[in-house]
């Protein structure tokens, strides 16, 4: 145990473990060794500027408030990196979390269960995602029941687009005007809770409407370009039939000629 003098005051009551190395390339660490877990070893090292805990193959590095046994210990740093044997590392720093090596580096979310990733808070707040893009998985390989989409005119008259204003921003003294739906008024697009609304489904719906809408404009130009067939094959005939009206009536005048000549013969 290592004790100031009751006689001592300001920093002089401070206690203090000295491992002085010697130079460079040496360490200082103290070593725990466990006799009751076959000699396992960890120890606190420190070497040049860095400072390493080691615990056993199968152990972690747990910090717990003093006598709870749980992780319920806090760690303040300025910067937290993880890193693997190959070498990938993840850095949390500030509100950053970053992946420093350079090449394609994936940053994987998994939550436990059905649970989601959540930008916000346990008590409802929400936040926004900014991104220059979002990618949804969307293979094949991922999926199985695969039908083709039906009425998508019919699912479109039924959302009701509203606008609104978010309440956990009204909260924080932000007054934003924004235009959606309803997840409660929305069934057909809503989350399986009733409480989110799927992006996808209405996208869905949307792409299936314009296509329904699109075979409804080819009917329509198809029975135009009929009716416009039909409208030229009468103009034709009536053209037609005037040329034999004139026609006749042209053979009606020689006849009348014809008839005066001989009433004069006789």
């Amino acid at each position: 145990m290592l004790q100031p003098f009751a006689s001592n005051t300001g920093t002089s009551k401070n206690t203090a473990l000295h491992l002085i190395g010697g130079g460079p390339g040496s360490y200082q660490y103290i070593q725990f060794v466990s006799q009751d877990l076959s000699g396992v070893n960890m120890r606190l090292q420190a070497e040049g500027q860095n400072m390493t805990a080691f615990h056993g193959s199968t152990g972690s590095f747990i910090v717990s408030k003093y006598g709870d046994s749980t992780a319920t210990g806090t760690v303040i740093s300025g910067g937290y990196e993880t890193r693997h044997p190959t070498g990938i590392s993840l850095r949390i720093a500030g509100n950053s979390i970053s992946t420093p090596r350079d090449g394609a580096r994936d940053i994987y979310i998994t939550p436990q269960g059905t649970g989601a990733v959540v930008s916000g808070a346990a008590d409802g707040t929400r936040y926004n995602f900014v991104a220059s893009d979002f990618v949804k998985q969307s293979s094949r390989d991922t999926k199985t029941n695969i039908v083709p989409l039906e009425r998508g005119l019919d699912n479109i008259r039924q959302l009701r687009p509203v606008s609104y204003n978010k309440i956990d921003k009204l909260n924080q003294g932000i007054f934003e005007i924004e235009k959606g739906f309803i997840a409660e008024d929305s069934l057909m697009v809503a989350t399986v809770d009733g409480k989110g609304i799927y992006d996808s489904h209405i996208t869905a719906y949307l792409v299936k409407g314009v296509q329904e809408l699109d075979q409804k404009v080819i009917a329509i130009d198809s029975l135009a370009t009929t009716a416009n067939s039909t409208a030229n094959d009468a103009m034709n005939i009536a053209i037609q039939v005037d040329s034999e009206v004139q026609q006749m009536k042209n053979k009606i005048i020689v006849l009348e000629k014809e008839i005066k000549t001989l009433k004069g013969a006789v």
